[in-house]
């Protein structure tokens, strides 16, 4: 990448900066992608291998039991223990 030196452009002074020279943009974007498809290409099993592909695993059996989970739940119990006249209108 070449280097542009601070200069002054119609009044205004530019900074120091490097840019990208012609068609490198390109260039970087077909390496990446030519990267990506070589890491993609080496990190797939060849066709035929030695016979040890990977197997699924055993399933649980269902339904699924946990300890515990034969207790029936707790039954709600009332926030208030005098009775609340319900039949009264208000006054």
């Amino acid at each position: 990448m070449p280097k542009v030196s601070e200069h002054i452009r119609s009044g205004y002074t530019v900074r120091q900066h490097s840019r990208w020279a012609a068609g490198g943009r390109q260039q970087l974007a077909i390496l990446v992608i030519a990267l990506v498809v070589a890491a993609g290409a080496g990190a797939m099993p060849a066709a035929g291998g030695a016979g040890n592909t990977p197997h699924p695993q055993n399933s649980p059996v269902y339904p699924v039991k946990l300890p515990g989970s034969q207790v029936p739940p707790a039954r709600p119990k009332p926030a208030v223990t005098y009775p609340i006249p319900w039949d009264q209108g208000r006054s």
